[in-house]
């Protein structure tokens, strides 16, 4: 596991966050607009993605965060006990690792791939943190457009 540790204070987990996923290099352009509590896990998210986008939850998937201005890439995802050594990666386990611990400040986006052999890689924009309402059930889908 990579010992790279975030130097952000993490958003409040009573916030929400409002994220725009677009399925990249897609025409027409498919997106969707989530809320979710700041408290999730990548499974979590994962699976508000998976319901929002249309997917049937059939595939590997992994967030990767990084690559940008010399920042180490982090992979997140859930783990794989039988994988062999030559797809075995330095990764995180995605039940563990909260978004509010990744989004914040300096982290806007992330890619979602859903799919490792067709590789349908979305990115994941952080539009906004928002205080949760009491009233309101999450994760919630706002808008989108077409289908996958």
């Amino acid at each position: 596991m990579s010992t790279l540790k975030s130097k952000r204070k993490p958003a409040p987990a009573s916030g929400i966050l409002q994220f725009k996923i677009i399925l990249n290099d897609s025409t027409p352009l498919v997106w969707r607009r989530i809320l979710v509590p700041a408290n999730y896990t990548f499974f979590a998210l994962h699976c508000a993605v998976q319901n929002a986008m249309g997917w049937s939850d059939g595939h590997l998937q992994a967030f990767y965060i990084g690559e940008k201005k010399g920042r180490e890439r982090i992979t997140i995802e859930f783990p794989n006990p039988e994988a062999d050594d030559f797809y075995r990666r330095d990764t995180r386990d995605e039940r563990q690792e909260l978004v509010a611990d990744y989004f914040g400040k300096t982290i806007k986006q992330c890619v979602y791939c859903y799919d490792f052999g067709d590789s349908w890689d979305h990115t994941i924009l952080l539009e906004r943190e928002l205080p949760r309402d009491p009233k309101t059930s999450y994760p919630q889908c706002l808008a989108g457009a077409n289908a996958c």
